[in-house]
């Protein structure tokens, strides 16, 4: 089977490609909805430890620790600001591929 070129589009009528397509966009839709749950569990973990006063907590043979520390990161706009010269030889493109799918209005 030849595979048609990477920007070319495809239009079916089967419905076998729309029905993933609307499972795809319902499996983000529940994924966003977890995710916002999970940040307010963690949210409201993290505020009982902290009115505690306690970086961990043990109960029921569950652990939650907050760890703290630091990161040491590179300061990209700042150094394009300050060697835009140095910034622009090491800067290289890169290809890359993003998937959408949405409903069409």
């Amino acid at each position: 089977m030849a595979r048609a070129a990477a920007n070319a589009t495809i239009v079916t009528e089967s419905g076998r490609m729309s029905e993933k397509i609307a499972q795809y966009l319902s499996l983000q839709a529940k994924k966003k909805a977890l995710d916002d749950q999970l940040k307010a569990v963690e949210a409201a973990i993290k505020a009982g430890m902290e009115a505690q006063g306690v970086s961990e907590v043990r109960d029921g043979g569950f652990v939650a620790r907050v760890v703290e520390g630091n990161q040491r990161k590179f300061d990209t706009a700042r150094f394009k600001v300050e060697h835009p010269d140095f910034y622009e030889s090491y800067r290289k493109d890169v290809p890359t591929h993003s998937f959408q799918a949405f409903v069409e209005s």
